[in-house]
């Protein structure tokens, strides 16, 4: 199963990159990856039992279904079905299959070092591609008016906000992973990932990776939380509101004074899908079709670029109305607290792993208000994100395992 992990997460890091462009090779094998996943566990031990159905299964199904149903009167319903499908199939091969197939907290550790194996070969061949080709692995951002000429880092995806929100989603993890091996590999890896999301000069992925890395610290250094708080809240403090003096120690591109206030152009963007929204509040246009809405409806843009509307939430809402997403992030909500208090408490070796989870997880949930990838199951962070959030709720069955096998044996032993 570790080798479907890393095949699946190799075709969706290089997907889309300038070294297999979009509607390259890698195209069909991206949702394949998915199958193979499900077909392989067949496969392999087609006797396995099926889990209890969650709320948070029940709350996924609702949505897809809705997605399916939404082809009805979606303007392009071909579409509306394949990306339903290719979502569908991710659901299945993380909540089910890797659920089903992660037994114990080893296996979980398993899991995380084969993606942290292909995580190193992406980074490396990122950085590669920086000296061997270094006019391709940095872009002008042309939506912005700045005063100022600046280059984003982006690598061999064709976004810097691509490699910048990765980086930001799995920036904890890596610190655990580094932590945890000590070894040089983990420690280019945490290297690359800061140097990523630094470089990218994506600002929500900037804000992101300190909230994820402080969280993370903050849950397993129970000595030095005051002091963590502090320096997150100075760090995005600084970033936000006191932008003439960050802007003198920081680079130009980090900061974009110019766009700051409306946030890149998300603001227009934003605008613009409420607007839309007013049309059809409670159904949407149909899933898998916010890219082209706003060339449908003929908007234009001083400052967005781009066709999605930069915002997980709104553009779930755009495609399916306002009641999935409110139930959808409701549920993001509930679990990301509950677990919080779970694991602020807990006194468990599996601990800082499952603070390095959280963290990710709350990490990446908070890049979902800038960007529209929470839906997309071809993009370069679903599948982590997910995966993560699938492991963290593994490790919170095996440590319920563990504190019932330990109220158990003191009364085996009276006994």
């Amino acid at each position: 199963m570790t080798i479907l992990i890393m095949l699946s997460q190799a075709v969706l890091l290089f997907y889309g990159t300038q070294l297999f462009p979009l509607g390259g090779r890698l195209d069909k094998l991206r949702f394949a990856s998915f199958g193979l996943i499900i077909l392989g566990r067949l496969l392999l031990a087609p006797d396995f039992k099926l889990k209890m159905l969650k709320l948070t299964d029940v709350i996924a199904l609702g949505i897809l279904l809705f997605a399916f149903i939404s082809s009805i009167y979606s303007f392009n319903p071909k579409l509306t079905v394949l990306r339903s499908t290719a979502n569908l199939l991710l659901y299945f091969a993380v909540f089910w299959i890797l659920w089903i197939s992660c037994q114990n907290p080893a296996q979980t550790q398993d899991y995380i070092g084969a993606l942290f194996f292909v995580w190193v070969i992406f980074y490396a061949i990122n950085f590669a591609f920086l000296f061997y080709r270094p006019q391709d692995s940095f872009q002008i951002h042309e939506g912005e008016l700045l005063t100022g000429d600046y280059q984003r880092f982006n690598g061999v995806t064709i976004s810097p906000n691509a490699i910048g929100l990765f980086s930001a989603l799995i920036l904890p993890v890596t610190i655990w992973y580094f932590r945890y091996k000590k070894n040089l590999a983990s420690l280019f890896l945490l290297f690359a990932v800061i140097f990523s999301f630094f470089y990218s000069f994506s600002r929500d992925a900037f804000i992101c990776s300190v909230v994820g890395a402080s969280v993370y610290f903050y849950l397993f250094l129970k000595k030095h939380r005051t002091f963590i708080t502090v320096c997150a809240i100075f760090l995005i403090a600084v970033m936000i509101v006191y932008t003439e003096f960050f802007g003198t120690f920081l680079p130009d591109g980090l900061v974009r004074q110019d766009s700051l206030m409306i946030l890149g152009g998300r603001i227009e963007a934003w605008r613009a899908a409420m607007e839309m929204m007013a049309q059809h509040p409670w159904r949407g246009f149909g899933f898998g079709i916010e890219d082209s809405l706003f060339e449908r409806f003929n908007y234009v843009f001083e400052m967005h670029s781009g066709g999605t509307v930069h915002n997980s939430f709104l553009g779930l809402a755009l495609q399916l109305g306002w009641i999935p997403p409110f139930i959808l992030y409701s549920a993001f909500l509930i679990f990301l607290i509950q677990s919080f208090q779970k694991i602020i408490h807990l006194d468990s070796k599996h601990q800082p792993l499952m603070a390095a989870l959280y963290a990710s997880i709350l990490s990446g949930f908070l890049t979902s208000f800038f960007e529209s990838w929470l839906y997309s199951a071809g993009g370069i962070i679903a599948f982590p994100f997910f995966v993560f959030m699938m492991l963290l709720m593994r490790m919170f069955d095996f440590v319920k395992q563990d504190t019932s096998k330990r109220l158990e044996q003191p009364e085996l032993i009276a006994a």
